[in-house]
């Protein structure tokens, strides 16, 4: 947490736009009353601010969740780097019963990668 914490504040540092400042600033000071803030909290609240002073990785993460929509369905994970430039995924499932099987074929025939490299490849239209 103590490396969340300081990168949080570096950030909002970087940023002085005073609107934007001092809600985040706020925001960390409400996580740091609390009795004992969480790793959890921290990490929130950085994957928001990054979010808001990077637009684009707002949309390609908005992009993301739809493209992997067909997987998710199916308690499938689907894992990426959180900002997009390692151009690899990786999927996590767990098969119990041939019908988690069947459902994990009918999903990925649902998938459609090319949605994802256009992620990597910078295309974001929604």
């Amino acid at each position: 947490t103590g490396y969340q914490q300081k990168t949080l504040s570096r950030l909002l540092d970087r940023y002085p736009q005073k609107n934007v400042h001092e809600l985040w600033k706020q925001k960390l000071l409400d996580i740091q009353t609390l009795n004992t803030p969480k790793k959890d909290d921290y990490t929130k609240l950085l994957n928001q601010l990054e979010e808001d002073l990077n637009p684009h990785l707002k949309l390609a993460k908005t992009k993301y969740k739809k493209a992997i929509e067909p997987l998710s369905r199916i308690k499938a994970q689907v894992l990426t780097d959180p900002n997009f430039e390692k151009q690899k995924i990786r999927l996590q499932f767990e098969v119990n019963d041939q019908k988690n099987i069947e459902g994990l074929i009918q999903a990925l025939q649902g998938f459609e990668f090319d949605k994802i490299k256009e992620i990597w490849e910078g295309n974001l239209d929604v």
